[in-house]
């Protein structure tokens, strides 16, 4: 899972990078998270919805509000997979995002 998490964020920057001063003045922010979740695959054979359901969706719902245009906001479970993995060469900050009361 680190590796895949490290992976994930070496994505997150490239397509952060990818729409930083576009000429449609299109803008975005990114998060990530790690874990283990489950695709539920609902609706017709012509016409399948995916549904992603476990932690990480959570996480990543609650590292959303902390989101500002431009950053790549990863959640504290993501982080403890990144640090785990010795290829880290970016610099980061971290800041703790509150767990749900849910």
């Amino acid at each position: 899972l680190p590796e895949l998490t490290w992976h994930a964020a070496q994505c997150a920057i490239e397509v952060s990078s990818a729409f930083k001063d576009n000429e449609h003045g299109m803008s975005m922010y990114v998060t990530l998270s790690a874990g283990f979740m489950h695709a539920v695959y609902v609706g017709r054979t012509d016409n399948l919805q995916s549904i992603f359901v476990g932690d990480p969706v959570v996480q990543i719902s609650q590292a959303m509000s902390h989101c500002k245009t431009g950053q790549i906001v990863i959640s504290n479970n993501g982080w403890q997979q990144l640090q785990k993995n010795k290829n880290i060469g970016c610099k980061a900050k971290q800041i703790k995002i509150p767990a749900s009361s849910n």
